[in-house]
């Protein structure tokens, strides 16, 4: 945004979030990214569901701010496929 002219590529190993952590979330179901604490309470799960979901929009404009995307697995991949537009096929 600020350098207009300079292109951006991103390498991406692993996503920072996904769907499927949202779930979890919206399912209340205990799991690597979701205690059993936040699971149990639905004020926390509200709370972490709006995080996840504030940090995924973010998530999205910054893989409108790249040029070119790649990633390390087919995996991967199909993730973020949904998320940023120039993934490299």
């Amino acid at each position: 945004m600020l350098l207009p002219t300079t292109k951006t590529m991103a390498y991406v190993h692993y996503p920072f979030i996904s769907e499927e952590m949202i779930q979890k979330v919206r399912d209340q179901r205990a799991d690597f990214n979701n205690s059993q604490l936040i699971s149990r309470s639905p004020l926390l799960s509200k709370v972490k569901l709006f995080y996840y979901l504030s940090v995924l929009k973010v998530y999205k404009l910054i893989g409108k701010a790249v040029d070119l995307a790649q990633t390390n697995s087919s995996w991967t991949h199909n993730h973020m496929s949904g998320l940023w537009p120039k993934l490299e096929q």
